[in-house]
């Protein structure tokens, strides 16, 4: 368990587009970071954090980084019994981004305010055959996209509140329910805000919404 308490935080203090203001000054290092890093994980919770300032990015900056809770499990037997839950995470690419692995289950995301992000949460699985059979994203509020506008058109940063995909023949999800989430704020440019789902993939491909 990692629990932040009433205080725990976790944040980069120069780290954004050159010029930006960032907690320890003019931001001047352009670096890509996860404070929260997880793999295979069963029986895990990581809440009551405020990762803060992971990078602070302005619209057109061409950089893809930071994820405020990155869990990596892709190509592996992954993980069960997982809680994210009462976290804060601000100015990052990802606020949570989870690459999921072989018959995962009983993953819990819930009541994070996550924003001044491209993409709030994001479930994926890269370049394996993995599925995940039970996840559940509810009553987080999930607000602002804006800053992670690319120029110009077409633009490739699509902001999405939750973002649900499988990309390689055979990924499959189910069991999968996203509830009760609040998105607002200012959704920029190449958005598809709120819920996205995205499968290029032949395997089963379902969340109830």
């Amino acid at each position: 368990t990692i629990n932040g308490g009433s205080n725990g935080i976790i944040q980069n203090t120069l780290d954004g587009t050159s010029g930006q203001s960032c907690p320890g000054g003019t931001c001047s290092v352009q670096s890509d970071s996860s404070p929260i890093s997880l793999t295979g994980c069963t029986h895990c919770t990581v809440e009551n954090l405020n990762i803060a300032s992971v990078y602070v990015r302005a619209s057109g900056d061409t950089n893809q980084f930071g994820t405020g809770i990155k869990v990596d499990d892709s190509g592996i037997s992954g993980a069960s019994n997982v809680l994210i839950a009462n976290n804060t995470i601000s100015n990052a690419y990802s606020g949570i981004l989870w690459y999921y692995g072989t018959n995962e289950s009983g993953i819990e995301i819930k009541g994070g305010t996550i924003g001044n992000t491209n993409w709030g949460i994001a479930l994926r699985a890269p370049d394996h055959l993995d599925t995940i059979t039970g996840i559940t994203i509810h009553d987080n509020n999930i607000h602002d996209h804006a800053n992670w506008d690319d120029y110009p058109s077409p633009y490739n940063n699509h902001h999405n509140g939750v973002f649900i995909f499988g990309n390689t023949t055979g990924n499959a999800v189910s069991g999968c329910y996203v509830y009760n989430n609040y998105f607002y704020g200012s959704f920029g440019s190449g958005t598809s805000p709120g819920l996205y789902l995205d499968n290029v993939s032949t395997g089963t491909f379902s969340c109830t919404a």
